[in-house]
């Protein structure tokens, strides 16, 4: 895992991380970045490929995007915070906030598409 932080909400994700309820607010709400969080748990058959397409995207959308994981038999109380009933689930965060919402599996196309949403407005 590489990541830079620059100040408070700041932050240069290059790879996707592990996050847990102690951290999720500052990995997650205090970024200033759009976050794509793939709740998933193991064993989990659509959530593999789901999340290796999610750890090429973060690598083409380093500095733009961060990319974090959350295990929602490990951190069942985000799970439900956020309404998550079937892994894998994506949420796109922006401004702190669920933006949007991805359930099963999804071609890279489409997350492409998800995340081209997510970052025109900060064109």
């Amino acid at each position: 895992m590489s990541v830079a932080a620059n100040g408070p909400g700041q932050c240069d994700v290059k790879t996707m991380i592990s996050v847990t309820i102690e951290d999720f607010e500052e990995e997650v709400l205090n970024c200033q970045l759009p976050v794509f969080v793939c709740f998933t748990t193991q064993p989990c058959a659509p959530c593999f490929p789901l999340c290796l397409l999610a750890r090429d995207l973060a690598e083409e959308h380093s500095g733009r995007v961060k990319f974090v994981t959350i295990d929602t038999k490990e951190e069942a109380d985000l799970a439900d915070r956020y309404d998550v009933l079937s892994v894998p689930t994506a949420i796109l965060f922006r401004d702190s906030k669920p933006a949007s919402r991805l359930l099963g599996f999804h071609s890279k196309s489409v997350l492409r598409s998800l995340l081209a949403e997510a970052m025109k407005d900060d064109a």
